[in-house]
């Protein structure tokens, strides 16, 4: 019990950490030239997320043929597709050399975007609505998230042009903060409520401590693309760095 106390009071004093960084760079932007080693920075956290993702699908492909929880092949099934738009965000990145033109930003951005909004909202459901996941078939499940990987990832990279801008000359647009502010209430809301969740329990676990503490993390990185003024700006990688602890 010690030994849970101590994680708890540990957690507690990094999301203050978290919160302090974030002020920080709120209240005033620093300067800071990260872009000679950030292409490889954020490749190599992006990809660990694209790992933690489709191994959180691989243990819901492989469990369910013993235990059947639809809910946790829910779960799997949305990190599946996380993973999958992180990987082509990472790929599809600014200076990266598979797709590199002007609408490189443009891609990236709306891949990243859309795997944010996946993952929020398909945490939300698992917490909020996990009896009205029951309807879900294992293939036919499978079917749909691929069917939506390909639609979403057809539409970004095919016609960048004629989505709606989420970068331009002066940093993130209105429509990019509007995005993460609602991906980050989304986080915020699943936070909340797992918290009084873990409050009430009369013995409360570990895995929710790290459930918790992960979303808040998330949710503090995601804040940080609010405020990023170029795609190689410290903000930018800070807020994959958030992200990356979350992940772990």
């Amino acid at each position: 019990m010690a030994a849970f106390k101590k994680q708890e009071i540990q957690f507690v004093l990094f999301s203050i950490f978290a919160l302090l960084i974030l002020f920080r760079f709120q209240m005033s932007h620093t300067e800071v030239d990260v872009s000679n080693h950030f292409l490889l920075l954020h490749t190599l956290l992006e990809m660990f997320s694209v790992f933690v993702s489709l191994s959180i699908f691989a243990q819901a492909w492989v469990t369910y043929f013993t235990h059947r929880i639809k809910s946790q092949y829910f779960i799997g099934l949305v990190f599946l597709a996380v993973g999958c738009f992180d990987l082509v965000h990472t790929l599809t990145y600014k200076g990266m050399p598979f797709i590199d033109d002007e609408f490189s930003a443009t891609r990236a951005t709306w891949f990243w975007i859309v795997a944010r909004l996946t993952e929020s909202i398909g945490i939300a459901l698992f917490v909020f609505r996990p009896n009205q996941l029951l309807f879900i078939k294992r293939g036919w499940g499978l079917s749909v998230t691929f069917l939506f990987i390909s639609i979403c990832t057809t539409i970004i990279l095919t016609i960048p042009e004629q989505l709606p801008l989420l970068l331009d000359e002066q940093g993130v647009t209105g429509l990019k903060i509007s995005l993460e502010y609602v991906i980050s209430i989304t986080m915020f809301t699943t936070f909340i409520t797992l918290l009084t969740r873990y409050i009430k329990e009369s013995r409360p676990n570990a895995e929710s401590l790290r459930m918790i503490f992960a979303l808040f993390v998330m949710m503090v990185g995601e804040l940080f693309f609010t405020i990023y003024k170029h795609v190689y700006a410290i903000e930018n990688l800070l807020g994959h760095v958030f992200k990356f602890i979350g992940f772990i």
